[in-house]
């Protein structure tokens, strides 16, 4: 388990200079797998141009879940998630992050981890799914909690504010966005101001000030909801369907299937 903390700022590129290209930090091969501290500095300057799946500053982010043994055969509740703090206390700004699928401003892809206090700034460009301003793909318990991003987001199916895909309690918490995001899918976007797709999972205390522009399934909030439940969440900004009057874009939630709300607003922009 690795442990590092940033001392200072770092500009990687800076206008008109020569663009300096950037390799995310872990793959699928070989996953980050320990605790980043950004030590309340700045990352600024992360260019990444070559189209390639799980981009981001941080690429692949990757904690083993405890093996539960369960000798007695019981079937009682005996697993506590506690997922480790992986990302925490950074901001990147002036980014340019370009990718395929699971494409985000802090990480492509978490697994049973957690992003804390981090904020982004900058352009998310991916042709492919689960596109975010901070995490492409947040899976199994991982937490995004105290976040923000501000530009643009913009990728083909699952794209949000904040998290693209969020799978399998999966928690957002107290997270905003003012990004401006797109879906450019043909049919169904499943695209939202802070969470694309979300399925099994929970969003609390998140707010939207941007724009999100797609097909079909596409809210201010989420995009697509799949049994999983959001809480004190409003929106405040514009909602456009590229295909016309489509009939799940809405204020708060494209398309629900079994998700339950409470508390949430939307204010159109004025």
């Amino acid at each position: 388990f690795i442990k590092a903390k940033l001392t200072d700022d770092i500009m990687l590129n800076y206008s008109g200079g020569r663009a300096n290209q950037w390799t995310p930090i872990g793959s699928e091969e070989h996953p980050f797998k320990g605790e980043f501290d950004g030590g309340g500095h700045y990352i600024s300057g992360v260019y990444i141009s070559t189209a390639r799946e799980y981009s981001g500053l941080f690429g692949y982010v990757y904690t083993q879940m405890p093996v539960v043994d369960d000798e007695d055969d019981t079937t009682e509740e005996i697993f506590t998630a506690n997922p480790p703090v992986m990302i925490h206390d950074l901001t990147v700004r002036d980014a340019s992050i370009a990718g395929l699928d699971n494409t985000g401003g802090i990480a492509g892809y978490i697994h049973y981890g957690i992003i804390k206090e981090c904020s982004f700034s900058g352009t998310v460009t991916a042709t492919g799914n689960s596109v975010g301003g901070i995490c492409g793909y947040a899976f199994n318990f991982s937490r995004i909690t105290q976040c923000s991003s501000s530009g643009s987001v913009t990728g083909n199916i699952r794209t949000g504010g904040i998290v693209g895909y969020a799978y399998a309690n999966a928690q957002i918490a107290e997270c905003y966005s003012t990004c401006a995001v797109r879906s450019n899918a043909n049919v169904n976007g499943n695209s939202g101001g802070i969470i694309g797709a979300f399925s099994y999972s929970t969003l609390k205390g998140c707010y939207f000030m941007g724009s999100i522009t797609g097909p079909k399934n596409i809210g201010g909030v989420i995009g697509y909801n799949s049994y999983s439940t959001i809480t004190s969440c409003y929106v405040i900004g514009g909602i456009s369907s590229t295909i016309g009057n489509a009939d799940t874009v809405h204020a708060i939630a494209g398309y629900t299937l079994g998700g339950q709300y409470y508390n949430c607003y939307y204010c159109p922009d004025s």
